[in-house]
C-alpha cells in the first residue's frame, strides 16, 4: 500500500479550500493507498464535528507559534516519514515559497512523488511562481484559465477540475421553497423586489467596496426596487456598513446576516434560491465556487469577466468588463508585494445590474443556461486516484491484465463534435483491431445508435479510462479550451480524423422515423416524400450570442412554394414554420426529417452538419465563428455560408467563436432575410456542388 501525505485546509473547516480538501479525499481510493493530513486551519473547526464526523485518517496540524503554515514542522514531517508522495490541495504556490527549494531537495533525495493541486489566479506569468511550480513532479492546476497560462512554460502541468464539495445538495428548490425562504432571509424585501447577493469575504480581491457604489449607482438608474445581501463580515478588510452610509444607500438597501451568524450549507441553498442574482465582482479567481454553486440552485449570476470565473461565465453568466488597473497584496520571491491586476468600473457593474433588474427574461435565460453549464461542469470533475497513480509510481498488476481489450473513444460534447467523429470509426478499427466502444454524455448517445463499427455506447464517467487498453479523447487530448480553431487551416469536421491519423470514412446516423403521433399530425409518410419541404433552423447552440430571429421572415418569404419546417432544441427562437418539431425529436429522428429536405436555412451548429453529411443544399449563417472552419462539409448540393462584414460591423475586426461574451452586436443576427431568400432562390436554380462565402453588408 502507497503512504501519501495531503497538505492542505483541514477537511472539516468551513473554507472552500477545505471544502476542496475533503471531496479529493472522499475519492481516494483507500484499498490502494494509506493517506495522512497536514492540516491547515485558517478557520475555525468545530469541535463537535471532530465528533461527529470523525475522519478516517491521521491528521498533523500545521500550526505552530509564530507558524500559521507549519513549514519548519511540514519539513520535519516529510524527513522523518516513509512516503510515496505529497500532494498539495488548494494551497498558492507562494504559501510555502521559504521552503520549496527544501522541499524539493528532500523528495529528490527521497524519490517522493510530489503532486499539487493549486490556483493561478494571476493576469500573467510571473518567474518566481513558475520557479515554484516547476518544483512540482506533477503539477495540476484547477482553472482552464491558469494551465492556459502556464502551459508554454511549465512541461509537466496539467488541468485538474477539483469535485464540487456535497454537490448533490446544490439545486433548485420548489417555488414555494424558495418563497419561504426569500421571505425567511430578506424580511425588508417586497415581493417586487429583486434582489442581488454577495458570497464571499470582506477582502481586498473580492471587491466588496466596489459593488456597493455600482448597486448604489444602479439604485439612481433603475424605477426596480433593487436590494443588496450581502453574505461576509461587515467589517473586515472595509467596514462596509460605514461605506453603504457613504454611498447614501439606506438601511433596507442593503442587509446582512447578524453579527457572528453565518449560514450552514443547506442555509446556502435556501440563500443562493431566495436570490435573483448573484454578483461577484472580484478582481480575479483560482476558482469560483460561489458561482459554480449558484448555477447548480438556478440561479443567475453577474461576474467580473476575470481569471478562472471566465470558463464559468462562458454561455452561462452575465459577464462585467474587467480591464481597469488594480493591485493585490500577494507573495513574490522577495516577499510580501502589491501585484498587478485587473478590476471592472463600478459604472459598468451598475449597468449590468440594472439590465439583469429590468429583465424577468434575461434572469430566466442566464438560470437555464447556468443550470445547464453548471451539470456539464460537475460531469467533467477530475479523479485524484489518476494523479495519485502518477504520483507514486502505483502499478496494480491485476489491473493491467484485466483492462478491457477495446478501444475506448471518449467525447463529452457536444452534438455536433460527437456526429463529426464518426468519419473515424472505420479508421479506428482497422488501426487497432478492437473493439470499439463509444463514452459520451447520456443526451448525445443517440447520435450514436446503429452505428456499424460501434460495439457499445456508454455514458459519460471520467474513471472508465484507466479500465480500457486503449483510450482515444482526442478533444480533451489535443484540443485546447478557448479560442481553439478560430483560424485553422483545416475545417472543423476534419479535425479529429487528422488528430486520430486515420483514414476518413462518410458521416454515418441513423435515419429513424419519428413516432406515428408526428407523422400522423402533420400529414403522411408520402407527404414527406413528395411535398418541397425547407429546413429552417435559428439557434445554433447558445440562446443568446447564436441566435437569428428573422427566420419568420424567411418562412413567409418561401409560404407559398414550400411547406418549412423547423428543426432543434426546444428553447430555439420560434421561426413560424408550417410544421414546428423544437424539441420533439431525436437526433436519428431529425435526420430522417431532413433527408427529406429540398433545402435547409441553418445556423452554425449539428443541424448545420447534419444537413451538409446528408447532401441537403443550404444557407448556413455565421456570426461570431469563422465560417472558413466551423462550416459544415457538404458532401453534396450547394453550400452559401453568410457572414457578416467585420470590417464595417464588429467592434473586434474578426471572429471570435463567441469568446466576446459582452459584446454589444450579437451578429448571427444582422443578416438580412431578404439576402437569406435570394440565396434560396440561386439554390433552387443550381445546386450542384459548390460552396460560396458571402459577406452580409
Amino acid at each position: 500500500m502507497k503512504k501519501v501525505l495531503f497538505v492542505g485546509e483541514h477537511p472539516l473547516s468551513t473554507s472552500g479550500n477545505g471544502g476542496m480538501m475533503l471531496s479529493v479525499l472522499s475519492d481516494v481510493d483507500t484499498t490502494k493507498y494509506e493517506v495522512n493530513i497536514f492540516a491547515l486551519e485558517s478557520t475555525a473547526i468545530d469541535p463537535s464535528l471532530l465528533v461527529s464526523r470523525p475522519l478516517p485518517f491521521s491528521v498533523i496540524s500545521a500550526m505552530q507559534p509564530g507558524d500559521d503554515f507549519g513549514s519548519a514542522k511540514l519539513l520535519k514531517t516529510i524527513q522523518k516519514s516513509q512516503i510515496d508522495a505529497i500532494v498539495m490541495v488548494g494551497i498558492d504556490v507562494w504559501v510555502y515559497s521559504p521552503i520549496m527549494e527544501k522541499i524539493h531537495e528532500l523528495v529528490s533525495q527521497k524519490g517522493i512523488g510530489w503532486a499539487a493541486i493549486f490556483p493561478y489566479d494571476l493576469q500573467y506569468v510571473r518567474d518566481d511562481w513558475v520557479k515554484w511550480i516547476r518544483y512540482f513532479t506533477h503539477p495540476c492546476v484547477y482553472s482552464r484559465w491558469g494551465f492556459e497560462m502556464l502551459k508554454p512554460v511549465v512541461d509537466k502541468v496539467k488541468y485538474f477540475r477539483p469535485p464540487l464539495h456535497v454537490s448533490q445538495i446544490w439545486q433548485p428548490l420548489s417555488p414555494k421553497q424558495k418563497a419561504h425562504a426569500r421571505t425567511k432571509i430578506f424580511q425588508h424585501a417586497t415581493p417586487d423586489s429583486v434582489v442581488f447577493g454577495m458570497v464571499g469575504a470582506n477582502q481586498i480581491r473580492k471587491d466588496p467596496q466596489k459593488l456597493i457604489k455600482a448597486f448604489a449607482m444602479a439604485k439612481t438608474m433603475t424605477a426596480v426596487d433593487i436590494r443588496l445581501f450581502l453574505h461576509t463580515t461587515l467589517k473586515g478588510m472595509y467596514d462596509l456598513k460605514q461605506y453603504s452610509m457613504d454611498c447614501g444607500l439606506e438601511t433596507n438597501d442593503v442587509f446582512t446576516v447578524r453579527p457572528g451568524t453565518w449560514f450552514t450549507l443547506s442555509g446556502l441553498v435556501e440563500l443562493y434560491n431566495a436570490m435573483d442574482c448573484l454578483v461577484n465582482c472580484s478582481l480575479q479567481e483560482g476558482l469560483s465556487w460561489t458561482l459554480l454553486e449558484s448555477m447548480l440552485c438556478g440561479t443567475p449570476f453577474i461576474a467580473t469577466k476575470t481569471t478562472a470565473q471566465i470558463e464559468l461565465l462562458e454561455g452561462a453568466g452575465y459577464p462585467v468588463p474587467c480591464e481597469e488597473i488594480a493591485y493585490v497584496p500577494l507573495i513574490g520571491s522577495e516577499g510580501n508585494t502589491w501585484m498587478d491586476a485587473k478590476a471592472c468600473k463600478a459604472e459598468d457593474l451598475a449597468e449590468a445590474i440594472c439590465k439583469v433588474a429590468e429583465s424577468p427574461e434575461l434572469r430566466k435565460d442566464l438560470s437555464e443556461k447556468g443550470l445547464i453549464k453548471g451539470k456539464e461542469w460537475l460531469e467533467g470533475v477530475s479523479d485524484i486516484n489518476e494523479v495519485l497513480i502518477e504520483a507514486t509510481g502505483y502499478i496494480d498488476p491485476v489491473k493491467v491484465e484485466d483492462k478491457i481489450q477495446a478501444v475506448l473513444f471518449a467525447q463529452h460534447s457536444a452534438a455536433g463534435d460527437v456526429f463529426m467523429t464518426t468519419r473515424c470509426f472505420k479508421g479506428i478499427k482497422e488501426r487497432f483491431g478492437l473493439p470499439l466502444h463509444y463514452m459520451t454524455s447520456p443526451q448525445y448517445m443517440d447520435i450514436l445508435e446503429n452505428n456499424p463499427y460501434i460495439d457499445k455506447i456508454i455514458p459519460w464517467d471520467n474513471k472508465m479510462g484507466v479500465k480500457y487498453q486503449v483510450v482515444l479523447n482526442p478533444h480533451g487530448d489535443r484540443i485546447a479550451p478557448g479560442h481553439w480553431g478560430r483560424n485553422s487551416n483545416s475545417i472543423l469536421s476534419d479535425f479529429y480524423w487528422k488528430i486520430l491519423d486515420v483514414e476518413p470514412d462518410d458521416f454515418f446516423i441513423e435515419l429513424k422515423l419519428p413516432s406515428e403521433t408526428i407523422i400522423e399530425e402533420n400529414g403522411t409518410v408520402d407527404d414527406w416524400d413528395h411535398d418541397p419541404i425547407v429546413i429552417l433552423h435559428t439557434t445554433g447552440g447558445d440562446s443568446h450570442y447564436r441566435i437569428y430571429k428573422y427566420m419568420k421572415d424567411v418562412h413567409e418569404g418561401l409560404y407559398h412554394q414550400y411547406t418549412t419546417v423547423q428543426l432543434g432544441g426546444q428553447n430555439d427562437y420560434p421561426a413560424g414554420c408550417h410544421i414546428d418539431l423544437r424539441g420533439k425529436l431525436s437526433f436519428r429522428e431529425a435526420a430522417w426529417v431532413m433527408s427529406k429536405a429540398s433545402m435547409a436555412v441553418t445556423v452554425d451548429s449539428f443541424i448545420s452538419h447534419l444537413a451538409g453529411a446528408l447532401g441537403v443544399s443550404q444557407v448556413c449563417l455565421f456570426g461570431s465563428g469563422n465560417s472558413a472552419v466551423v462550416q459544415p462539409k457538404q458532401i453534396k448540393g450547394k453550400l452559401i455560408c453568410r457572414a457578416i462584414d467585420y470590417t464595417r460591423r464588429c467592434i473586434g475586426l474578426g471572429p471570435c467563436s463567441a469568446s466576446v461574451r459582452d459584446c454589444p452586436a450579437t451578429c448571427t443576427g444582422l443578416h438580412n432575410p431578404k439576402d437569406i431568400l435570394e440565396d434560396i432562390k440561386e439554390l433552387e436554380l443550381d445546386n450542384n456542388n459548390e460552396i460560396i462565402l458571402r459577406i452580409s453588408k
